[in-house]
């Protein structure tokens, strides 16, 4: 893991969540969690959790599938999720990982089935 400073750190992950970031205010918007898919595979899943959404990513073969209030999500064919006009998930395939965008709150996750690279935008206190 990278931290806002710029260092690096390895978690250990385990096949029970691992809470890798969240939203520390009242609102509590998010939550990012990660775990072994097995005790013997270093295959990762990704679980972000929203207020109205939980999305799961998981390796399956050699692509990552992805999970949407527990059906599945083609990332291919289906449009960025929408709440009152506007724009507030988007997945989209980049290179060899695929790339969550929380529109509104500024969170981005990079995910490739092993490991995950979250960017969040700071904001002034």
């Amino acid at each position: 893991m990278k931290t806002f400073d710029g260092s690096t750190y390895r978690v250990p992950i385990s096949t029970c969540y691992s809470l890798l970031a969240k939203d520390c205010t009242e609102e509590k918007n998010f939550a990012i969690l990660m775990k072994k898919q097995s005790a013997t595979t270093q295959e990762k899943k990704l679980k972000i959790v929203t207020k109205q959404h939980k999305l799961v990513l998981y390796p399956a073969g050699s692509q990552v599938k992805v999970e949407l209030n527990e059906r599945e999500y083609n990332i291919d064919s289906e449009e960025p999720i929408r709440e009152h006009g506007h724009e507030v998930l988007r997945v989209s395939p980049e290179a060899s990982y695929l790339k969550v965008e929380l529109v509104e709150l500024g969170v981005t996750v990079y995910f490739d089935g092993y490991s995950a690279n979250i960017k969040v935008r700071m904001t002034g206190a």
